[in-house]
């Protein structure tokens, strides 16, 4: 928020708590929506050079599955590729 403050771009953040991560995502991408009609998502997910069982089963699928729920009701959600160093 600091950083882009600083920079003179308009920031705001949503809290929210609950037991599904995902409900609870998408709770706060509607709230933003309403505020903010023409927004666009932003995720980054891991991606391993090479994965296996136990990094697929450590690093799950949320923002895969957030991003589904989003597109269902209409809202753009973009998933930037973030290199994992092992």
């Amino acid at each position: 928020m600091d950083l882009a403050r600083h920079t003179g771009v308009a920031s705001k953040y949503y809290l929210g708590f609950g037991i599904d991560g995902v409900e609870e995502m998408v709770e706060l991408c509607r709230q933003a929506r309403e505020e903010f009609p023409n927004i666009v998502f932003f995720a980054s997910k891991l991606v391993f050079e090479h994965e296996t069982w136990i990094t697929h089963l450590l690093h799950n699928q949320i923002i895969l599955n957030i991003q589904q729920r989003l597109q269902v009701e209409r809202m753009p959600m973009v998933i930037l590729p973030m290199q994992a160093q092992l």
